[in-house]
């Protein structure tokens, strides 16, 4: 699946739901973003990182 699509996908829904402002709702996408580069360029850590946050 196209990540960037899903995103922006997520980024409406998101502003949608919670009614937030799209300021909000850039930055949860920049997290996104962000979030997404660093699983590309270290996909042990993100790993780590994501199941730690599943956890809690």
């Amino acid at each position: 699946r196209n990540i960037e699509e899903w995103n922006k996908k997520a980024a409406s829904a998101f502003i949608k739901y919670t009614g937030v402002n799209t300021d909000t709702a850039t930055a949860l996408y920049c997290t996104l973003m962000i979030f997404e580069i660093l699983r590309k360029k270290y996909p042990d850590r993100y790993n780590v990182a994501v199941s730690r946050l599943r956890d809690k």
